[in-house]
């Protein structure tokens, strides 16, 4: 996201329709289980995300377009401050995490 290499979550793909409300991820109208998150995720809307860079959502991510999530949500400049991203920014996919030295372990 503006030439910064980040590591986030793909959250939204093209087509899904993404919000978030009392702290659950709510992903074409299905609660999804984020047992990796210690923090509160504010409140948001896909149409709140498509504002940023006024991308034409329509309730649903446009094709060409994702919405991510950063684990640490409280301090993330993920999607919801940057908006979504294009396919052509995905550079590669995280296969093992390193951190914290106890988790050591292979990516879902």
């Amino acid at each position: 996201i503006d030439g910064d290499l980040i590591i986030k979550r793909v959250i939204g793909m093209p087509g899904d329709a993404v919000y978030y409300k009392d702290n659950v991820l709510y992903i074409n109208g299905e609660e999804y289980e984020e047992d990796y998150l210690t923090d509160e995720t504010l409140d948001f809307t896909l149409e709140d995300v498509c504002k940023i860079r006024d991308d034409d959502c329509d309730g649903r991510i446009p094709n060409g377009k994702y919405l991510v999530l950063g684990d640490n949500r409280d301090v993330s400049a993920d999607s919801r401050i940057k908006g979504l991203i294009d396919e052509d920014q995905i550079l590669g996919k995280a296969v093992f995490r390193i951190w914290p030295l106890n988790k050591i372990s292979g990516v879902k």
